[in-house]
């Protein structure tokens, strides 16, 4: 839970401080990266099963922070981030406390719901009487796929989002086209990719599966 609220709070503040494309760089690092490593290492070599599932989602998480950190360090964002100046305001009040939690209260629900299904489901998996080992490894590697594409879907969603509202700000005719670019494109990438596993769905089958062929 600390981990997923650094998370989505270093996410907001490098983001919302012009560095939309490291929201992207995160998430191809930890979900193409990070994750399926974490997954063919926790499952696949060592059969850690749903323990390794939860395992792999926890070190995605951390990495998540770490890659954020290093972003930060690297841009020069540290001190306007983590050190306040000598005539700043009070660090905390009520009314800003309102409207955090008015701003963010959705965004946080919207989180930890995705992630309350995820945990559903590898409850149910672990449950399930009579399943063997390798169905159960199966279906954890189901569930960390499910982790990595939700990833990557984040990091576009913020990237798309934060660069439309930059064009709106400055009053920027083409920001509907940019939107729908931004739109067109994440399209045509998910077509191409369901082609691609719809065409070869037998021999990423026999790739992947512990079966005999």
């Amino acid at each position: 839970v600390l981990a997923n609220g650094a998370d989505i709070h270093l996410e907001s503040a490098v983001v919302n401080m012009g560095y939309a494309s490291c929201a992207s760089v995160n998430s191809l690092i930890s979900g193409i990266g990070v994750d399926i490593a974490c997954t063919y290492l926790f499952i696949n070599q060592w059969g850690w099963g749903v323990h390794g599932a939860a395992l792999a989602q926890l070190t995605v998480r951390f990495s998540r922070v770490v890659i954020w950190l290093a972003a930060v360090v690297s841009a020069g964002l540290f001190r306007k981030l983590f050190v306040p100046p000598p005539d700043c305001e009070r660090l905390f009040s009520w009314r800003e406390f309102r409207e955090w939690a008015s701003l963010s209260g959705p965004q946080f629900l919207g989180m930890y719901s995705g992630w309350f299904i995820f945990e559903i489901q590898a409850l149910a998996l672990a449950n399930i009487a009579g399943i063997t080992k390798d169905a159960l490894a199966a279906g954890a590697i189901w569930i960390q796929f499910e982790t990595s594409v939700a990833s990557s879907q984040n990091g576009w969603v913020q990237t798309a989002s934060m660069r439309s509202m930059n064009l709106l700000g400055k009053q920027d005719p083409g920001a509907q086209k940019a939107f729908w670019i931004f739109t067109a494109m994440a399209t045509a990438i998910v077509l191409f990719l369901n082609a691609f596993l719809i065409a070869f769905q037998d021999e990423l089958c026999n790739l992947v599966s512990n079966d005999a062929l």
